[in-house]
């Protein structure tokens, strides 16, 4: 949330995150419990009316799918909502509001996960590396096919060895590239990137691609 902000801010955008706003409902839905999900619909499109955003910016894709595409078929009232949704790489990229041009690769290389819900949900695949490359990083992009990190949500707690099958994977992509610095746009990625990767003699900086981008943002408003 801080980096989002951070972010924004340089271009003139009021950020609201209110504390009434409630969790997407993703592991209520995944789990088949309906009425929670109907609930905290309720209390976020209660939110929404009040606030009355421009835009509606996610750092996780799924929770950007869950209100950009189950809600509307849960309640029409969410349908001019999910109008407005937008994942955070998206917005920043495809709206122009990018950092000050930095030196190509001045900050070197940085390994980019794709998360699942990224590609095969939001169809979104060029972004993260033309923000990346904007910021002065040189991207590591991931040859397909394109692994899971075996975290999947509730399936790594239902499933963990496939899950570990998955992360294995991941991990000899990450170490193959040589890169130090991860940067994925999923919390629950970050989550399995961080602890699986201090298992390595290697020391790694995971990162949320937003906590670049305010990084970005303080060092020019200095």
């Amino acid at each position: 949330r801080e980096s989002v902000i951070k972010s924004l801010l340089p271009f003139g955008f009021e950020v609201v995150s209110p504390a009434d706003q409630a969790c997407c409902g993703a592991p209520s839905y995944h789990l088949g419990q309906e009425k929670d999900v109907l609930r905290l619909l309720a209390s976020n499109l209660e939110s929404f009316e009040k606030e009355k955003p421009d835009y509606i910016l996610t750092v996780c894709p799924t929770g950007n799918s869950i209100l950009k595409k189950l809600y509307p078929g849960l309640d029409e009232k969410a349908g001019p909502w999910a109008e407005k949704v937008y994942d955070f790489t998206e917005f920043m990229v495809k709206r122009g509001f990018l950092p000050r041009d930095e030196k190509p690769s001045e900050k070197g290389e940085v390994f980019y996960h794709y998360p699942c819900h990224y590609l095969n949900d939001l169809k979104l695949k060029d972004e993260p590396g033309q923000l990346l490359e904007r910021l002065g990083f040189k991207p590591k992009l991931e040859e397909e096919p394109y692994t899971c990190c075996g975290f999947c949500g509730v399936f790594s707690l239902k499933n963990p060895e496939i899950s570990a099958k998955f992360w294995e994977n991941k991990r000899e992509k990450i170490l193959a590239s040589g890169a130090s610095l991860v940067a994925t746009d999923c919390p629950g990625c970050v989550f399995q990137l961080k602890a699986n990767l201090k298992k390595e003699g290697k020391k790694f900086r995971v990162v949320h691609t937003a906590q670049l981008c305010a990084e970005a943002a303080e060092k020019n408003s200095d």
